[in-house]
């Protein structure tokens, strides 16, 4: 949700879907939230949303996202990299047949490919 990093991760992810658009879904620390499951609404939310952009949109390819000063999920950024891998397999179990990568953000605009 942090529009310090929102313009960025457009780009990365139309450019690395080859999609003229992307559905995005936000929350305060979207990697932390489904790595741990918790908190419920949010993850069942994230889970629900995103079987619309799958389901009703046709979206072929997911990506979690991670990133640097995060207040929802305020860890270091080995911490985060493990949220994101485990945030990507969250994803492929709901969604098996998805291409899903995982990036991580730093508030200069680099992004880093965790899965």
């Amino acid at each position: 949700m942090d529009g310090r990093i929102q313009r960025t991760v457009f780009e990365w992810v139309a450019a690395w879907a080859g999609a003229p658009y992307v559905d995005m879904i936000t929350e305060a620390g979207p990697d932390g939230i489904l790595a741990r499951r918790e908190p419920v609404e949010p993850y069942r939310g994230m889970h629900a949303r995103l079987g619309i952009a799958v389901n009703v949109h046709g979206a072929k390819r997911v990506v979690v996202v991670g990133h640097e000063d995060c207040a929802g999920n305020p860890v270091d950024k080995a911490a985060h990299f493990e949220h994101i891998r485990e945030g990507v397999r969250v994803v492929k179990q709901w969604y098996p047949d998805v291409e899903a990568a995982g990036i991580y953000v730093s508030l200069d605009g680099r992004v880093e490919r965790v899965v």
